[in-house]
């Protein structure tokens, strides 16, 4: 699937989601407004065969980027963290619900994970341009780091954990993932042919108060008016530009991983090309050559994932997943950020 972009929102994150999931994953962006001063007013995802992308309306990115960017000239980026973790050790959650307890922490804990992003950005590009106080950003980012992966493990961990009682509360629901919240707190089935469109395709539009999906033409006709067009990729490209996450260089046959079921491939000692890893990759990851991703900053989960595996990586290539195939055979050079094709 080729992402769409448009002038009026900021393409976030792809990731092989379902709706379901993405339904909790979406409280952390809504209600960042709870922890900082930043905020999401809206947000949006495109999304097709469990693979969702994600956006945020680009006039609350740029509040938000220049927020964190504000935060770091003033030196309170130490503070936010201490404040974070001593907010994070002391969090009680009374709910005794699984559902609402999952809800809670997705938006009271969660949404410090959004924060962590807007902070990478402005870090790394401090890291990339600066010649001075090298080893105080790189702190800056180590803990952000830790920060992000510990929210990370504790959001989708306890998701993890609470799925099947979902499967089983819901059962009645052919394929709760892909409903909605709204739709199974209030025994609404969805019909097969609605189920059917979801898979297809599907746009969603959700604020704090309420949540509107589209699919088919409606789904066409939302995006037509939001201006949103198809990214034209050059697929024969010989060479592809990214971040160095841990350097190594290594050559080797790529596999294309874009949702857990693709594990099904063997990956043993083959270079894993991927929009993004997520926590449940992990027992993949310790077998492979080397990581490549379309996006992600030096805090992402694959660039932590490669330094704790030590093999190379290179993130925020953009296009690499859409491009290369299994089976191609390509040179990974994690010292200048360049993932070539051999033939």
């Amino acid at each position: 699937m080729l992402r769409f972009e448009s002038k009026k929102w900021h393409f976030f994150a792809e990731s092989p989601t379902s709706i379901l999931k993405r339904e909790f994953i979406k409280f952390c962006y809504l209600y960042i407004d709870s922890v900082s001063e930043m905020k999401v007013s809206e947000f949006l995802v495109i999304g097709r065969k469990d693979i969702n992308f994600t956006y945020v309306k680009e006039s609350d990115d740029k509040r938000n980027f220049l927020l964190a960017k504000e935060y770091l000239e003033k030196n309170k980026l130490e503070k936010i963290f201490f404040d974070f973790r001593k907010f994070i050790g002391n969090y009680k959650n009374k709910e005794i619900d699984p559902v609402k307890k999952l809800i809670k922490i997705w938006q009271e804990l969660c949404p410090i994970l959004l924060y962590t992003y807007y902070t990478e950005r402005i870090l790394t590009e401090k890291f990339q341009k600066t010649t001075k106080n090298k080893k105080y950003f790189e702190r800056l980012l180590e803990e952000n780091g830790k920060l992000r992966e510990h929210l990370a493990k504790i959001g989708y961990n306890q998701y993890n954990k609470i799925y099947p009682y979902l499967i089983k509360k819901y059962k009645d629901f052919k394929e709760p993932d892909y409903c909605l919240l709204a739709e199974l707190f209030s025994g609404r089935i969805l019909s097969v042919g609605e189920i059917k469109r979801r898979k297809k395709f599907f746009v969603s539009l959700s604020d704090k108060n309420k949540i509107s999906i589209y699919t088919g033409l409606a789904a066409k006709a939302f995006l037509a008016k939001e201006k949103f067009r198809k990214i034209a990729i050059d697929k024969k490209v010989k060479e592809i530009k990214g971040l160095v996450a841990y350097s190594g260089e290594v050559t080797g046959k790529v596999v294309i991983i874009k949702k857990l079921t693709d594990f099904k491939k063997d990956v043993r000692d083959k270079i894993l090309v991927t929009p993004r890893t997520i926590i449940e990759y992990i027992p993949y990851l310790k077998k492979i050559k080397a990581i490549v991703t379309d996006i992600g900053g030096i805090n992402s989960h694959a660039a932590i994932s490669a330094r704790e595996f030590k093999i190379p990586c290179i993130v925020d290539t953009k296009i690499a997943s859409q491009v290369l195939r299994d089976g191609d055979l390509i040179n990974v050079d994690a010292q200048q950020g360049i993932i070539r094709r051999m033939k």
